[in-house]
């Protein structure tokens, strides 16, 4: 345990000095809107979060797996939020900010309980407050779970901190409860027994050790075995494999996972996004809301090669954890939080994300400020010179976090910086489409549309780009497009519609009553939309 009263400075001037500087950092996010990403499928498009807070809204929020996830917690923070401000965006986004500043304050009081190193401990409260990294899980409304989650993240590990130190039945079935609470906003926190675990031996210092007596003979401390301190987690742990198996069941349901890529593979874009996560934190350049997924022929040395260097560090790291302790736990931190969403098992199309960094930075966090401190000791570096160094960082950090954060102003906004940023990206390119759709701009749309299909051929943006051609007067092009959607999935509806609306264009009245004859059949409410326009062509209806 680290001396206390290093350099104390009065908690309440470091919370109001932290509240102000992500304020100025993050107050582009009061004028932005929601994007086209998510935010419809969490807010602006979701009846149930939109009718606020009832009880068949609570009900659907504990019992669904809508949208590959079981977070009940989340649901209705969004559903709150709606219930107080409507669909108002900036407060939505007031929400998610006041979630980071609060989390940023509890891993000040964390980490200075822990330690009792002041400095240090606002160096990573400040880091984590600031990053550039950080933007997405703050600036983006869907995004909500990763604030509100990490809030009992810090909460659950404030708790064990108390039963560390004084146990009793009460605080550990607190830190239980903020655990649980935790997982229902959020099943990332499955690794927090591990890291629980990892505390253990640094900094809480609770792992038995054998010491030499006086007498020349062994002794042994009063503190608890490994196997205890195992077994004390084994009811967080059986929470967390709840979790895991619920979440697997979710996205298994909702068609999240992937199976065209073998887990060596995986692992190998495993290694290859440890380093890539680490790089950005060091050098938070080109930051993506969607960073597009390689295919593994493409850099089979890469992956050779982060593996590699993947495991050197861990083990130059386990054989310096008798002297430098707070390194390897902020190492391990980064390793084992980042496991769930790593891509050892694949779910979705996109390499690696912004958001997913939102705790495990931490540990890298945590290993550069007490490793930094270490080395400055080590080669008598002047305190000064490290503040001077840390004022530089958390400044520059706080520009690129403001200007990360006006990039998240509106969907044309993100996704036109994107595509900057980003090569091959046909998400980028669609969610970019339907902006400029929206807005009226459709022969920029139709571009944008095109080119994700040249990327990414499927059959529900093949739709979307009939709809646009539609729009513009290209009949024939949007027929084959609506052919070609239906080639990809035979059941599409409304490309069938939208076939339909074509052949009446043209008079083919057959045609056109044999697109309603599948749509009827199909218990689709696409069909009655083709029927208005069908009855005022005057033609006899087809029988159902």
């Amino acid at each position: 345990m680290e001396a206390k009263h290093e350099g104390r400075i009065s908690p309440v001037y470091i919370m109001v000095g932290i509240l102000l500087l992500v304020l100025l950092a993050y107050y582009p996010v009061f004028g932005s809107y929601f994007v086209n990403y998510d935010d419809p499928s969490y807010v602006t498009s979701n009846n149930h979060v939109k009718s606020g807070i009832t009880a068949d809204s609570i009900k659907w929020a504990f019992t669904t797996f809508y949208f590959y996830n079981w977070h009940p917690l989340t649901w209705i923070s969004h559903m709150l939020d709606v219930q107080l401000f409507g669909m108002d965006p900036m407060w939505h986004h007031l929400t998610n900010l006041l979630l980071h500043i609060i989390n940023s304050l509890l891993l000040f009081i964390l980490f200075e309980k822990m330690t009792g190193a002041t400095w240090k401990s606002l160096c990573i409260a400040g880091l984590f407050a600031l990053h550039p990294f950080h933007v997405e899980s703050v600036a983006w409304v869907a995004d909500r779970k990763d604030v509100l989650s990490t809030f009992f993240w810090f909460l659950t590990m404030l708790a064990y901190v108390d039963y560390a130190r004084k146990p009793k039945g009460v605080t550990y079935v607190l830190c239980a409860l903020f655990f649980a609470l935790g997982l229902m906003a959020k099943p990332m926190l499955v690794t927090l027994p591990v890291v629980l675990l990892l505390m253990d031996s640094w900094p809480l210092d609770r792992v038995r050790q054998r010491l030499p007596d006086a007498d020349g003979t062994t002794a042994v401390s009063s503190k608890m075995s490994l196997a205890h301190l195992v077994l004390e987690k084994v009811p967080l742990a059986l929470m967390s494999l709840a979790s895991v198996i619920v979440t697997y069941l979710a996205q298994k349901k909702g068609g999240a996972l992937r199976a065209d890529s073998s887990m060596i593979v995986n692992a190998g874009h495993a290694f290859i996004s440890y380093v890539k996560y680490a790089a950005k934190m060091a050098w938070p350049g080109k930051l993506a809301v969607y960073y597009p997924y390689e295919p593994a022929g493409d850099q089979p040395w890469q992956m050779v090669m982060a593996m590699a260097g993947i495991i050197l560090v861990s083990i130059l790291v386990i054989r310096a954890a008798k002297r430098l302790p707070s390194v390897a736990v902020g190492w391990f931190w980064y390793v084992i939080t980042l496991v769930p969403v790593i891509g050892i098992l694949r779910i979705g199309d996109h390499a690696m994300a912004d958001r997913y960094t939102y705790v495990p930075l931490i540990g890298l966090f945590l290993l550069v400020i007490w490793g930094t401190s270490d080395l400055a000791k080590w080669f008598h570096i002047p305190g000064r010179a490290l503040t001077v160094l840390m004022i530089a960082i958390i400044t520059v950090c706080s520009v690129l976090t403001n200007l990360q954060a006006r990039r998240w102003h509106d969907s044309i906004t993100l996704f036109t910086y994107t595509l900057e940023v980003t090569e091959n990206n046909s998400l980028a390119h669609k969610n970019l489409a339907a902006a400029l759709a929206q807005q009226g701009n459709l022969v920029e749309a139709l571009h944008h549309a095109s080119e994700s299909l040249r990327i990414h051929p499927e059959p529900l943006e093949y739709v979307s780009q009939a709809w646009l051609l539609i729009q513009l007067g290209h009949y024939e092009k949007a027929a084959g497009a609506c052919r070609t959607s239906i080639r990809m999935a035979p059941d599409n509806e409304k490309a069938h519609f939208l076939l339909g609306v074509f052949h009446i264009h043209l008079g083919n009245y057959d045609a056109a009553a044999g697109e309603y004859r599948f749509l009827k059949r199909s218990g689709s409410s696409y069909a009655y939309q083709l029927l208005d326009p069908m009855s005022k062509t005057g033609i006899a209806l087809p029988a159902d």
